[in-house]
């Protein structure tokens, strides 16, 4: 089969080539097999890429990179598809964390409770890259939005932002974002897009004199800059910061004292942990697995594709 491989780290696209490579087989009862239809790429894949946390993960070279997939069911345990109702044939959205099992080849092994599903209404591409929303759902949920809430998401264009826009619009609140891409923004419902590389919104009058009372932080590093400028309401006037990703966007993981000081800042994202800073708290994100993959991806199809 033909699959994509990483040779070597790096950013480029030189590190990238298509390769025959040996089709997989099962090799526990919750292996599945899927015949790719769609995959697609994250920026957790771009950091493995890099060579830049390769402290914490490593994958031999060369690897499949590649988390997320859309697929047929071609081969699955009995009795795993009985725990689970998945059966050959069903189309499926397939989330790995194993970075040994990457998506981007023509077949694939998952596990199969990291299966769910894919709604009929939504296509194959769509499938494939929507697994990220997962975040952008939790987020304005852990953020407590409201009708009647102002809410500002930085980095609101990426894969995780332009979801949490959408589901906050879709509470009925008031949507503010920072990108460059602002009829892309605008078009998904955002009230007032900031271009970060004109403004900084942390120093912008409005938002001093009507502050947030939800920050979702997708970029990293800017919890500092909302609570000390009073951009984002007290914690007892109900104002929550989420933080979607760690204070460094682009994390340098190479050693055990930068995986340990990062961890004080970043692992809070993968235990959902709430962080108490006096007049303000700040919400981790717990990243996705199954079971919120599958309520993000039907809520995603009832909700933001009609």
């Amino acid at each position: 089969m033909k699959a994509a491989m990483i040779s070597s780290h790096g950013d480029g696209p030189d590190v990238v080539s298509v390769e025959e490579v040996e089709k997989p087989n099962r090799k526990s009862k919750n292996d599945v097999l899927i015949k790719v239809l769609a995959a697609s790429i994250s920026m957790g894949d771009c950091h493995l890429k890099s060579g830049r946390i390769s402290f914490v993960m490593n994958p031999a070279l060369p690897y499949i990179p590649g988390q997320d997939s859309c697929g047929i069911i071609e081969d699955i345990d009995d009795s795993t598809s009985k725990k689970t109702g998945l059966n050959v044939g069903d189309v499926v959205v397939a989330h790995s964390e194993d970075p040994d099992k990457g998506q981007l080849a023509e077949y694939v092994l998952v596990d199969a409770f990291s299966c769910v599903k894919k709604p009929e209404s939504m296509s194959n591409q769509t499938a494939a890259a929507c697994i990220w929303g997962t975040t952008g759902r939790m987020a304005v949920s852990l953020g407590k939005v409201k009708s009647d809430s102002r809410v500002l998401v930085l980095g609101g264009s990426g894969g995780v932002g332009t979801y949490a826009v959408q589901f906050a619009k879709k509470k009925g609140a008031f949507v503010a974002a920072t990108s460059t891409q602002e009829n892309m923004l605008k078009r998904l419902g955002v009230d007032k897009v900031i271009n970060y590389k004109e403004v900084n919104w942390w120093e912008l009058e409005d938002f001093k004199k009507n502050p947030f009372d939800t920050i979702i932080d997708v970029r990293g590093c800017s919890f500092y800059k909302a609570a000390t400028n009073k951009v984002i309401k007290s914690r007892k006037d109900g104002g929550v910061f989420v933080a979607v990703t760690g204070d460094d966007p682009f994390p340098t993981l190479k050693t055990l004292s930068a995986v340990f000081v990062f961890s004080l800042n970043f692992y809070g994202d993968l235990f959902g942990l709430e962080v108490d800073f006096g007049e303000q708290v700040i919400r981790r994100v717990h990243l996705s697995f199954a079971y919120q993959i599958k309520r993000c991806l039907l809520s995603i199809s009832e909700n933001l594709m009609n």
